[in-house]
């Protein structure tokens, strides 16, 4: 029993003895960390960091200020002033300015082109005192006249042309031995050259580039206008200078 005592201390000893060194040295060793992060918190604390630590910013409200609308920017007015280089030019706009039997005449024409049939127009020729001048030549029948002049040859191109015509700003001008009249569209009293970007595209509701091309080597404004004289009577609605 005392020799089997001793034999189990003396293993005993040659065991630590032995395996001593190797725990101390593991033991010695760095072991490697993980780090685990909850998704969102990283996050959440970034942006509570980066509100608390980033400086605000001054805000300089004149800086801001939007400039005020300049005068093309604003609402077409009914009334415009223009220099065009001759003498100054007053463009009207809508039926501002028009005698009651002008706004008369204004409105049947445009009721008519908004209808789309230029029979219609036989009968408001037939109550004025002479037929329009629809051409530099006499015509017999000026209806006909006005389909074989349209491209679709049923007169609404003509329609749609007096529609934009009467639509467009006008003047009032003194004809000598005519007396006032009003004339649509303002283009007639102001040369192409000095339109204003704003204007030519006004204009270009009425023509092409091609057309306002060859209005700038002529000088002046070669397309559809209408006249009425105050007493309400279509003087002319014609083509050319």
């Amino acid at each position: 029993m005392k020799l089997a005592r001793f034999f189990l201390l003396a293993m005993a000893v040659l065991f630590f003895g032995y395996f001593t060194p190797v725990l101390k040295t593991y033991a010695a060793k760095t072991v490697p960390t993980f780090r685990i992060e909850i998704p969102g918190q990283k996050q959440e604390q970034e942006e509570g960091q980066s509100l608390d630590t980033v400086p605000s910013i001054p805000f300089d409200e004149e800086e801001f200020q939007t400039e005020p609308e300049t005068e093309e920017e604003q609402a077409r007015p009914d009334k415009v002033i223009e220099d065009s280089g001759e003498k100054d030019v007053t463009i009207f706009y809508g039926e501002e300015g028009l005698p009651e039997k002008v706004k008369e005449t204004r409105r049947k024409l445009l009721e008519i082109a908004h209808q789309g049939d230029i029979e219609k127009l036989r009968t408001i020729f037939q109550d004025f005192d002479n037929i329009p001048l629809l051409s530099f030549e006499e015509e017999s029948d000026p209806i006909e006249f006005l389909k074989n002049q349209s491209g679709d040859g049923e007169g609404r191109e003509i329609l749609a042309i007096l529609l934009e015509v009467l639509e467009s700003g006008y003047i009032k001008r003194h004809e000598e031995g005519e007396g006032e009249i009003f004339i649509w569209p303002y283009f007639v009293d102001i040369p192409p050259q000095n339109l204003k970007p704003s204007q030519q595209v006004e204009l270009f509701r009425l023509i092409t580039a091609g057309d306002f091309e060859d209005m700038q080597a002529y000088g002046t404004y070669i397309f559809y206008r209408a006249g009425i004289t105050p007493d309400g009577q279509l003087r002319f609605f014609l083509a050319g200078d």
